[in-house]
């Protein structure tokens, strides 16, 4: 992961003459990620012959739990009018142009985990950890048409996405392989306050279909809010907010999941080709669980010429939770804690 930042030690004061306007934005983000999941849960052992059990009891046990992720995602972009530059952040140009727009994105991902349980009382029990290792394959593709009404500036937008997913996992009792399948829809709703401002609603409903573990719906509402300021000499700063709420219910289980987040976060841009940026996001998980969550994302990205940008972000998250500690089931967790770290990459052309 150092070395991937030590690609964006690029000469990042290259003299720019002059911006074009645009009708077309491609772009391709590669995204690695790493965490670690450590908890306490109880697992079935089964005990030792010499004891004369024979069937498996739970037993208390450290659960450990690591991750890698890849991903490589595609995006297109054509605006139905010319996107204007003039007098505005190049990173920002596309969210104030007040134009129509269509996208299109082709996402790919690969997952490999590992999960390791250690008992914590071993006497009349196997002493041998359980572990279980997998690796996951998913494809997605979505579209998006965004509209722009004269007069009064009302956004209106629709989404669609579908997308499947293959894991096979090898443990100590066996192998395990799952398919799934997910659609989803996106509704859009905002209004430029002004020029330089923007309130967005967003609802999403998401159906996942396949092994019966997995299937589950999923709804979200997002209302987020943007405003860029003009600084001195050429400089700006973009100020967002947004809070989200989601609620998830799976196929045969009592209760659903639900989720809140909050999150703030500033660009600032020296000149308007270059862009530094912070954000911080806060979720939690409102459904008995004792599960909060702290995002932070640090990002720089430069317009070496008025057709291709570089970018670069470093996200980090921890997280502490807690739950209704049973003592007598094999998935019950009391408590546990998440690191992880991401970089993204990514390339930008326009013309």
């Amino acid at each position: 992961m150092q070395g991937r930042v030590l690609l964006m030690g690029i000469t990042l004061l290259l003299p720019l003459s002059c911006y074009g306007d645009y009708t077309i934005e491609l772009s391709l983000d590669n995204d690695s990620d790493s965490s670690e999941i450590k908890s306490q849960s109880y697992v079935f052992f089964n005990p030792d012959p010499s004891f004369g059990g024979a069937a498996s009891v739970p037993v208390p046990a450290t659960q450990v739990t690591e991750v890698e992720s890849d991903s490589n995602t595609l995006r297109g972009r054509l605006y139905f009018g010319r996107v204007s530059t003039a007098d505005l952040p190049l990173a920002e140009a596309g969210l104030f142009s007040k134009q129509g727009n269509a996208s299109l994105s082709i996402e790919s991902s690969d997952t490999r985990s590992k999960v390791t349980w250690r008992p914590e009382r071993t006497s009349g029990f196997a002493s041998t950890p359980l572990d279980a290792s997998s690796t996951g394959r998913g494809t997605a593709i979505s579209s998006d048409v965004e509209l722009v009404t004269p007069g009064p500036p009302f956004i209106v937008g629709l989404g669609l996405a579908t997308g499947e997913s293959k894991t096979d996992s090898d443990s100590s009792g066996g192998g395990v392989e799952r398919e799934s399948d997910f659609r989803a829809t996106r509704l859009q709703l905002g209004f430029f306050v002004n020029d330089r401002a923007t309130l967005r609603y967003h609802y999403t409903k998401q159906d996942t279909e396949g092994d019966a573990a997995l299937d589950r719906k999923r709804t979200s509402h997002d209302l987020s809010v943007r405003q860029l300021v003009s600084l001195s000499n050429g400089q700006y700063l973009s100020v967002w907010g947004g809070y989200a709420i989601s609620t998830t219910e799976f196929e045969g289980a009592p209760s659903n999941m639900r989720r809140e987040q909050l999150g703030v976060g500033l660009s600032y841009y020296p000149i308007r080709a270059l862009k530094l940026s912070i954000g911080y996001r806060k979720s939690r998980q409102v459904d008995g669980v004792d599960n909060d969550n702290d995002e932070y994302h640090y990002g720089l990205g430069y317009f070496f010429s008025d057709t291709v940008a570089l970018s670069l972000q470093v996200s980090k998250a921890e997280s502490d939770y807690a739950a209704p500690d049973t003592g007598t089931s094999s998935t019950s967790t009391s408590m546990g804690e998440l690191a992880s770290e991401g970089i993204r990459l990514g390339v930008d052309l326009r013309f």
